[in-house]
């Protein structure tokens, strides 16, 4: 199995306006392949940004991904923990792909 792996985070226009800031996920996205590289699964989850909680204007152009997602979301532990989830739905007991 292969496991493809996308971040979002928070971003600035003129990374100068939040030169401090530290980006933070908010979307934890991935794609399960097969070894014939076809999809098994899509998974997309939301990360609730703690330092910047409010998405700039050019971030949710850019990304697509909306102020009420990342409201709703969970904080970065437990949605890793969901995409986690996700990966081991394929796996056997021991670990590996079914």
């Amino acid at each position: 199995m292969i496991i493809v792996v996308d971040l979002e985070a928070t971003c600035w226009e003129d990374n100068k306006e939040k030169q401090n800031s530290e980006m933070e996920i908010i979307e934890i996205g991935g794609v399960l392949l097969d070894p014939n590289f076809d999809i098994l699964e899509k998974i997309s989850v939301f990360v609730k940004p703690i330092i910047n909680p409010i998405l700039t204007d050019y971030c949710k152009n850019l990304t697509s991904i909306q102020q009420e997602n990342v409201d709703t979301a969970q904080e970065f532990p437990q949605a890793l923990q969901c995409f986690s989830n996700a990966i081991k739905k394929h796996l056997s007991p021991s670990g590996y792909p079914r």
